[in-house]
């Protein structure tokens, strides 16, 4: 029904000569008609081993309160993890929003804050974004751990290197051990966005392994943040002790022998 209100015309096209027009917006994403009468997105992805609905995804509108209702939904599911999550999300469960970011920058909010080099084919631009409520914030130089995405590989590397040694102790050898894993896992992630050709597929097992990991690390910080409590409360019952201890004793100095107050003493031959 959707798709009826709004690609009419494609629909008709693709009914009778099996391809759009290159005006229309579906031109770039090679749809074709299924036959349940659904308009897909096409590709060469067709030739994976992948699900239907995540080779050929529905396309919808981003006009449209069923486009919003499902990006609201997969945000939610996602946790709040943000705009690649969240596109990369929709488009895993069969649905292809046209403008995709676009409507979740709409939904969302406008950004705010941008950080960069200082490539000086940038600075022009500073003036234009800041009319439209828009700050720039150019990085020092060689500080690319300020990066953006471009630099974002460190911070996959740390949390790897993070889960791998999350405790302080490890045995002898994980040094080395550490790298190629390290390298494994970070080379699973494309240094930039992710793109959004209808030929492009996401690594599943490397997405499944990272998540994988990002819950060891929380299991492990909950069990050691779990021991130190348990510490702190075992400390503070041994000081409690001792205190109650000292102060018996020092109850006891202080009373007098009740043989030496009356003159008993010890009998003297």
């Amino acid at each position: 029904m959707v798709q009826r209100l709004h690609f009419a015309k494609e629909l008709r096209a693709l009914s009778s000569q099996n391809a759009v027009c290159r005006g229309s917006p579906l031109f770039k994403l090679d749809v074709f008609l299924e036959e349940d009468g659904l308009i897909r997105v096409g590709g060469r992805i067709r030739q994976s081993s992948l699900s239907d609905d995540v080779n050929h995804p529905v396309v919808l509108p981003s006009n449209h309160g069923l486009s919003r209702l499902i990006i609201q939904n997969f945000h939610q599911n996602t946790h709040h993890q943000g705009r690649g999550i969240t596109c990369s999300e929709v488009r895993s469960h069969g649905f292809w929003i046209l403008s995709l970011q676009r409507r979740f920058v709409a939904l969302r909010g406008s950004v705010i804050e941008i950080r960069c080099d200082q490539g000086t084919n940038l600075v022009g631009a500073r003036n234009d974004l800041m009319k439209m409520g828009c700050d720039m914030v150019f990085n020092p130089p060689s500080s690319s751990h300020r990066g953006g995405v471009w630099e974002r590989m460190i911070g996959v590397a740390r949390r790897i290197i993070e889960g791998i040694l999350i405790m302080k102790t490890h045995p002898p050898g994980e040094e080395t051990q550490t790298p190629p894993e390290k390298e494994k896992l970070a080379h699973g992630e494309s240094p930039t966005d992710q793109r959004t050709s209808p030929q492009f597929q996401l690594n599943y097992d490397i997405q499944l392994r990272r998540l994988q990991m990002e819950r060891e690390i929380a299991r492990q910080k909950l069990e050691m943040e779990e021991r130190r409590a348990q510490q702190m409360m075992e400390k503070e019952l041994d000081l409690r002790f001792r205190e109650v201890k000292l102060k018996e004793e020092q109850r006891n100095r202080g009373r007098p022998n009740c043989r030496e107050y009356f003159g008993g003493g010890d009998n003297e031959s």
